[in-house]
C-alpha cells in the first residue's frame, strides 16, 4: 500500500490508482484469509483441538491473562 497514506486520509483525497490499490489489496487479503480458514476447517486435528479447547473452557480450565503477562 502507498506509504503516503495515513489512517487520517479521507476518501476524497485518494487518487483512483490509490483507491484501486487499496481495494485490490483488501480483496487479495480476504481471499487468502478465506482459503486459510477453509484449509484449517478441513483438518480433523484442528477441529478436534477446537472442540477440546471449548470443553476445557466450559470446564473452567482457564488461565488469567495477568498470569500470562508474568510468565
Amino acid at each position: 500500500m502507498n506509504s503516503n497514506l495515513s489512517s487520517n486520509t479521507k476518501l476524497s483525497e485518494l487518487t483512483i490508482a490509490e483507491l484501486k490499490e487499496i481495494i485490490s489489496e483488501s480483496v487479495v487479503e480476504s481471499i487468502q484469509d478465506y482459503f486459510e480458514n477453509l484449509e484449517a476447517l478441513s483438518s480433523n486435528s484442528y477441529l478436534k483441538s477446537i472442540r477440546e479447547a471449548w470443553e476445557e473452557y466450559r470446564a473452567g480450565k482457564t488461565v488469567n491473562l495477568e498470569y500470562l503477562d508474568n510468565v
